[in-house]
């Protein structure tokens, strides 16, 4: 049997993260979180069930104070790492604020957590750069 580099990777884990801006919206968090686990299925990825969170963000001042994103944040924190990729439908369901995903950018890439776009089929980009966690260290925001 020939073995590639290919066969002897680890398969790529991923957390999903939805959020409605009000009230009542679960049927908008939980159609965001089927997008994710399809964008996820396309790349043959392995979701992380434990990591499959949604916000309601309606009052909710900060971006740590929504209980997924804390979910996420500890997540990506943990030791081993229980996944690699964070899939979003969109960064402004991280937040409206640059800055806010300008944070959650930076927490997760320090622990080599790469945010995937699912609308878009990418990693997230800031310009036409992508942004992942090998061109972290030479991004300056």
């Amino acid at each position: 049997m020939n073995t590639t580099d290919d066969d002897l990777k680890e398969p790529v884990r991923c957390a999903l993260y939805a959020r409605s801006a009000t009230s009542g919206m679960e049927s908008s968090a939980q159609s965001q979180i089927n997008i994710c686990r399809e964008a996820a299925r396309k790349l043959d990825w392995i979701v992380s069930e434990e990591h499959v969170v949604a916000d309601e963000a309606s009052g909710i001042g900060s971006l740590t104070e929504r209980p997924g994103i804390s979910r996420i944040l500890a997540g990506a924190a943990a030791v081993p790492l229980p996944f690699q990729r964070l899939v979003i439908t969109d960064t402004f369901r991280l937040s409206r604020k640059l800055s806010d995903v300008l944070f959650m950018y930076s927490v997760l890439s320090a622990n080599g957590v790469i945010i995937h776009v699912a609308d878009q089929q990418k990693q997230l980009s800031i310009g036409r750069r992508p942004i992942d966690a090998e061109s972290a260290a030479d991004t300056n925001f």
